[in-house]
């Protein structure tokens, strides 16, 4: 008698998971994400690639955010604009965004700031709004190139489109030109510190190369509607109405202390000269850290062979905070492998959502 022979059971390969995470010709950058590679590397690759958010990275609502809802429904209203029709208006959008008590006097006294802000703007020059709030996501060329240093050492970078995405406060034309406008809600307000830094600021530079690609024309210059925060405390046995107009006296009396324009006007060429100079060769490091880790994105540290990528890294203050003397982005992960505190979420572009004003995206204070 003949047995049958036994048949091999073949083990099913696993199926690979699909890739979620970001791709430099899928998903392209946002300034905030070059700001993040420029820091560290490691981070920008835990933060992007493996999609590894903090789960309080939302933080409760703050004046900075009201005021820019009231500024951006001014703009709306234009010559419509009453104070009750606003007082409406912020009724709605608070109660539905946020029902707490606290955030309730925060709106009051935003208000209450706002009416003195447009009786400010009136002696201030008019301009015409382009866009609110508008999102840009625009392709630009980075020019094929070699660069071959050393005869061990040759790289080769195709002509390539890369996308930059996201979204500022207003888009303006004023005498005939594009300007960009912020509106920023700060408890200090040093103009002098604020100027000086325009021209180096990637924020301010990363947008006006965007607004030039998306409207076709260059962009003249940018717009700071610097707004203080109020610091008064309500007092024991003050109600909330006689707190808010308390505020809106002090304001009265002294407008100039709250409310600062200022207006700054790119030299010749600035704009082209920092896309040329900073953002391309930027881009450059971008696409070629992309490619060292693009077949294995999860291991950025060496490839298939086990050779080290000498286009990853990690910097010390990915680990501490050289800000504040304190613990950086992914430290318990880093030194602990702790995953505590953390979730997985591939959403690349939080600053482009519509819940958040832009202020709000990159942290302003």
């Amino acid at each position: 008698m003949t047995l049958p022979k036994k048949t091999k059971l073949r083990k099913t390969p696993p199926k690979k998971v699909p890739y979620k995470g970001w791709s430099l010709f899928t998903h392209g950058v946002s300034q905030s994400l070059l700001q993040k590679f420029i820091n560290c590397r490691d981070r920008y690759h835990k933060h992007t690639v493996l999609g590894l958010k903090t789960t309080d990275r939302k933080e409760a609502m703050e004046y900075g955010t009201i005021f820019h809802k009231l500024i951006e429904e001014g703009a709306r209203m234009g010559a419509t604009y009453t104070r009750l029709k606003m007082v409406q208006l912020m009724n709605l959008y608070m109660k539905q965004y946020y029902p707490s008590s606290d955030s309730a006097l925060l709106c009051k006294i935003g208000l209450e700031q706002y009416h003195k802000y447009k009786d400010w703007e009136t002696n201030k020059p008019k301009y015409k709004y382009i866009a609110q709030e508008p999102v840009f996501k625009e392709p630009i060329i980075l020019p094929a190139t070699s660069f071959n240093p050393c005869p061990e050492i040759s790289i080769n970078i195709p002509r390539t489109e890369v996308i930059i995405r996201g979204r500022i406060d207003e888009v303006i034309e004023l005498d005939g030109e594009l300007w960009l406008q912020e509106n920023k809600t700060k408890s200090r307000i040093d103009i002098s510190l604020l100027q000086d830094t325009i021209p180096e600021n990637i924020q301010v530079m990363f947008y006006a190369v965007a607004a030039s690609i998306k409207y076709g024309r260059p962009v003249k210059g940018i717009i700071y509607n610097v707004i203080r925060k109020p610091g008064q405390r309500q007092r024991q046995k003050e109600s909330d109405i006689e707190f808010v107009s308390r505020i809106g006296t002090e304001i009265a009396d002294n407008p100039s202390y709250y409310f600062y324009r200022l207006a700054y006007s790119f030299p010749p060429g600035a704009v082209e000269k920092w896309k040329r100079e900073e953002l391309i060769p930027l881009l450059y490091q971008v696409y070629i850290w992309w490619r060292s880790i693009e077949k294995n994105p999860t291991n950025p540290w060496e490839d298939e062979e086990g050779n080290i990528n000498p286009f990853h890294g990690r910097k010390s203050f990915g680990i501490y905070d050289s800000m504040s003397n304190g613990k950086g982005e992914y430290f318990d992960l880093i030194i602990h492998g702790r995953m505590q505190g953390l979730v997985v979420d591939h959403e690349m572009f939080p600053e482009l959502s519509e819940d958040l004003p832009p202020e709000e995206q990159i942290g302003d204070d």
